[in-house]
């Protein structure tokens, strides 16, 4: 069965994140595991804070994930398996180390209001899966509602394509018999050349099976272009790979950020280092 992780802490985002979830399980046939991190409180110089602090935190932590099963159970019609999960440590770690026990399908983690959404997210735990995290990453709105998941983005830089996670994008792509739009985005048609023509004949025998669309944007930016393409084609998911070199690069981290940040739907991060086709 898969496994769907839902970080929480309890804000409004998170909460958010978690309905999303709940409702992408209930499509998926998926397990949803409810997660919380307690990080163990800080000290004031070198006085521990007193034990029964710490107790009550643990104590209101288990209370407030049960509500939430609650919630969630009910939301699904009680057809989604949920289970709580509540550890102690960084929270970085531990959503990798649960991802990894329970072999997850994907982590999803929601985003604050615009309003205060780049700080939340330069600073977030979000931001740290968004780079380090080695299962796919499903970043969600705060004001993003699960819907039926019927035309699917694949943001794509025509460059190395065989190093994608085809069978992670395969793996997301069939259960909804969604149309996948192909995307690039150059700052004029010069980018265009013989070698991104090249891959993307690659691509299209990789994905055949998806009868993907191809569409070649001009933009200055590419978080514009992609947000003018969310826009136009009506997409209900953007998928992202994030690139780790290259301070040019366009889909390098710094850009991740700016790409998330300004979408209105959720985004998800997949990683190339996940296993091939």
């Amino acid at each position: 069965m898969k496994t769907i992780i839902a970080p929480v802490d309890f804000s409004a985002s998170s909460a958010n994140a978690a309905n999303y979830a709940a409702d992408l399980a209930a499509v998926l046939q998926a397990e949803l595991v409810l997660l919380n991190v307690v990080q163990m409180p800080l000290m004031s110089s070198d006085v521990p804070a007193p034990e029964y602090v710490f107790e009550e935190i643990l104590e209101n932590a288990n209370e407030n994930l049960e509500i939430l099963k609650k919630k969630l159970s009910q939301r699904t019609n009680e057809l989604v398996p949920i289970t709580t999960e509540m550890v102690i440590g960084t929270v970085e770690h531990q959503i990798e180390q649960v991802a990894a026990d329970k072999s997850a399908t994907v982590v999803v983690m929601g985003l604050n209001d615009s309003s205060g959404a780049e700080r939340f997210l330069l600073g977030s735990h979000a931001l740290f899966a968004a780079k380090h995290l080695h299962y796919p990453l499903l970043l969600v709105p705060g004001n993003a509602k699960f819907k039926a998941i019927k035309k699917i983005g694949m943001a794509c830089d025509l460059v190395d394509v065989h190093a994608l996670p085809f069978a992670t994008i395969k793996e997301w792509m069939s259960p909804f018999e969604a149309e996948l739009n192909i995307i690039h985005v150059g700052k004029n048609q010069a980018d265009i050349n013989s070698k991104a023509v090249s891959e993307t004949v690659s691509l299209h025998n990789r994905l055949n099976r998806f009868h993907p669309k191809f569409h070649f944007l001009a933009s200055e930016k590419l978080e514009e272009g992609l947000r003018k393409a969310v826009k136009d084609f009506g997409l209900d998911m953007l998928i992202v790979f994030p690139k780790k070199h290259g301070l040019l690069d366009m889909f390098s981290e710094k850009h991740v950020r700016k790409i998330v940040l300004g979408q209105n739907i959720p985004v998800l991060l997949m990683h190339n280092e996940l296993q091939q086709a």
